[in-house]
């Protein structure tokens, strides 16, 4: 544990995750847009918020206030797209130093630009099709099937991710912790989200208008920020130890 600690101060910790959960707000909202104008019989972005977090009432009229839809969906898609490209770059470089930091490796930088490409086009993927897959057991989803795809598909997810980003810097085996602590850090968060996201919504919306969902939003996605960047620290450790013998050299 006080190691964990004493390299979660060396990576700044708290300061990349309080990064990681603006750019993921400001790439996640984009993305959702885009992928439901491209999506036509799908649900729109606050149905999907809606349905994730079980929200019901005025608290979901709330949540369709705040993302209602313009009526030219190829101006949201237009302006959806160049909105994501950049913050999605910005959240790949963030991703990266995260990543860098936590595994002993110097920042070189996104110099092979198709890796931030490929991680942007493989989150679109997973946000828009295996996310969707994981059952609502607040609302009745009881798919074992669904949920073991999804699950199946975080972990991969979670375990490419850090690998595009890092690339033949670091081996997939010595990913392997983090991916299984990330996955079931997330998974967790998303199963007691439904308990505490709505009257948080509700509460913040009181207090700060309109304004107050998307405050609510943004806590949801720091509490997910720290829970990645946390996993990395202690994964970091794990392959430290793993790697160093008791007389301090490098294992087989």
């Amino acid at each position: 544990m006080a190691s964990c600690l004493r390299r979660a101060h060396e990576v700044e910790a708290t300061a990349r995750a309080a990064q990681l959960a603006s750019l993921s707000f400001t790439s996640g909202i984009p993305l959702l847009i885009v992928l439901s104008a491209l999506a036509p019989r799908g649900r729109d972005v606050a149905e999907r918020v809606i349905h994730r977090f079980h929200l019901s009432g005025a608290t979901a009229e709330q949540v369709r206030s705040l993302f209602v839809s313009p009526t030219d969906e190829g101006t949201v898609t237009v302006i959806g797209v160049v909105l994501l490209f950049g913050s999605m770059v910005g959240m790949a470089s963030s991703l990266q130093v995260i990543y860098e930091r936590c595994f002993f490796f110097p920042h070189v930088g996104l110099r092979a630009r198709w890796r931030s490409a490929t991680w942007i086009l493989g989150t679109a993927v997973y946000v828009g099709y295996f996310i969707q897959l994981r059952p609502n057991v607040y609302s009745g989803g009881t798919n074992i099937v669904r949920a073991l795809l999804s699950l199946a598909g975080s972990y991969v997810y979670l375990l490419w991710t850090p690998r595009i980003m890092l690339g033949p810097r670091i081996t997939v085996r010595r990913l392997l912790p983090y991916a299984s602590l990330t996955t079931v850090a997330v998974t967790i968060l998303v199963l007691v989200s439904p308990l505490y996201m709505p009257k948080a919504i509700e509460d913040d919306a009181a207090r700060f208008g309109m304004i107050g969902v998307a405050f609510a939003l943004l806590s949801w996605l720091v509490v997910l920020a720290f829970l990645l960047v946390g996993a990395a620290v202690v994964a970091s450790e794990i392959d430290r130890r793993r790697r160093t013998d008791p007389s301090g050299g490098l294992s087989e």
